[in-house]
């Protein structure tokens, strides 16, 4: 897949991690589209919201790395037993996206964060020096495709999910778990 008039990169098969307050559920298979006039969020070509460059309050790569090892069909199929020993790893770094509502969270794989924040240096002069004064805009992403559970107990196992792959702190994990229960 190329670039279209007006992108400037993109990082293609990302997975959000549902951090942001407008939008909490995961989404897998994510491109996440740098463009002249904000960020674009994609999935199987459908756009379902952006990001304008006036609400980016910061851009940046968690510095936090991690392996994902993983088993493969093929990989079973070619190394027998074996494979439960030698399973396909994957790099795994994190791009964060915050606006003045909060921050956007995406699992990018195949890149080391040191190689993301270098993707990243360009696109930082279209990151505004200040925070726009403007009043908040509606979530730039559809709520339909993000919408978290309906169902606590569902909110609340995603939720112990983040938490076991290491993507939010213990702290992270206890404050999104109070508000989800004094929600009920």
């Amino acid at each position: 897949m190329g670039l279209k008039p007006g992108e400037l990169t993109a990082l293609r098969d990302t997975t959000y991690l549902g951090s942001h307050p407008a939008a909490s559920g995961q989404i897998d298979d994510l491109d996440v589209v740098f463009t002249v006039d904000g960020i674009s969020l994609r999935r199987k070509r459908k756009d379902l919201g952006d990001i304008p460059w006036r609400n980016v309050t910061s851009l940046h790569a968690e510095n936090r790395e991690g392996v994902e090892r993983r088993m493969t069909a093929p990989r079973l199929l070619l190394l027998g037993a074996w494979a439960l020993v030698a399973k396909k790893s994957t790099i795994l770094s994190y791009l964060i996206i915050a606006d003045d509502r909060g921050s956007w969270l995406f699992a990018v794989p195949g890149l080391s964060a040191i190689e993301l924040q270098a993707g990243l240096v360009g696109l930082q002069a279209y990151v505004p020096s200040k925070p726009a004064s403007a009043p908040a805009l509606p979530p730039p992403v559809a709520q339909a495709a993000l919408a978290a559970p309906a169902d606590p107990a569902a909110r609340l196992e995603q939720l112990a999910g983040l938490r076991s792959k290491g993507l939010i702190t213990e702290a992270e994990y206890d404050e999104r778990r109070a508000a989800i229960l004094n929600a009920i």
